[in-house]
């Protein structure tokens, strides 16, 4: 009887770790300087018809959504500095710009779900500075 109950706690341990979440997925993170809280992306994105800039950091930092991110639960971290309010802004891949309230609180960290179509983000303060971000998948 001892050595069934090990063996159907051992393939539970087994099972239980082959369908866990994958690791999170880090989709932006680094330093941002300054706060904007008249934050306009079209710098930072450009029209969507180039790169996105190297000079991100500044007063927001661009990104793109990465492939399997869309649609997933996601965080907003900060760290560094106090009296922080970070929020992510999503824009689709014609440059439309997607609902973020619920990334846009005021709060300093944000939790929320990645827009499906969501092609590009971006990161901004609206309060604060030399904020360390990330934001990550669940």
């Amino acid at each position: 009887m001892r050595k069934s109950i090990f063996a159907v706690a051992g393939l539970v341990a087994a099972l239980g770790s082959a369908t866990s979440q994958a690791d999170p997925t880090v989709i932006a993170e680094g330093t941002i300087l300054i706060n904007n809280p008249a934050f306009s992306a079209s710098d930072l994105l450009a029209g969507c018809d180039g790169p996105l800039p190297e000079a991100n950091g500044i007063d927001g930092i661009a990104f793109e959504v990465p492939e399997g991110a869309n649609g997933q639960p996601a965080a907003l971290t900060t760290t560094g500095a106090t009296a922080i309010d970070a929020d992510v802004y999503w824009w689709s891949a014609a440059c439309g710009v997607i609902d973020s309230d619920e990334w846009a609180t005021d709060a300093a960290n944000e939790v929320g779900t990645i827009p499906v179509d969501a092609a590009y983000g971006v990161v901004s303060l609206f309060l604060g500075a030399n904020a360390d971000v990330s934001l990550a998948t669940l």
